[in-house]
């Protein structure tokens, strides 16, 4: 474990939805979190829980969070994005991949650039 906290060397901050609408859409958060993390910036092309295939431009890897899933609202670093756009600092998960590794789990979420809408 202590090897893996090691390559986490940014943050990223994570509020888990708290309320839904009507239509199912997030009407409140619960309060944001910022956990340690990796983030790596390259393109990757994975498959969401619905199947579909998506890319992303970057991933965050952590430590388990566990009500993480794509309407999980993320935030990074000004530095980590070099921007401070909303839609850069905020990008959408485009999948959310849990692995098991010496009795600790890790969350490996794919973030999409763009706006949360378009997911």
């Amino acid at each position: 474990m202590s090897e893996l906290l090691t390559l986490m060397q940014q943050s990223i901050t994570l509020e888990t939805p708290a309320s839904f609408s009507g239509t199912g859409e997030v009407a409140t958060y619960h309060d944001p979190v910022t956990v340690r993390c990796q983030l790596t910036g390259k393109r990757k092309i994975s498959f969401n829980a619905f199947g579909q295939q998506v890319v992303s431009g970057m991933t965050a890897i952590f430590e388990s969070a566990d009500a993480i899933d794509t309407r999980t609202r993320v935030t990074l670093s000004t530095g980590d994005v070099g921007s401070t756009q909303e839609h850069l600092r905020q990008p959408a998960i485009a999948s959310v991949h849990r692995y098991s590794d010496d009795g600790f789990e890790i969350v490996e979420l794919l973030l999409a650039g763009g706006t949360r809408a378009g997911f």
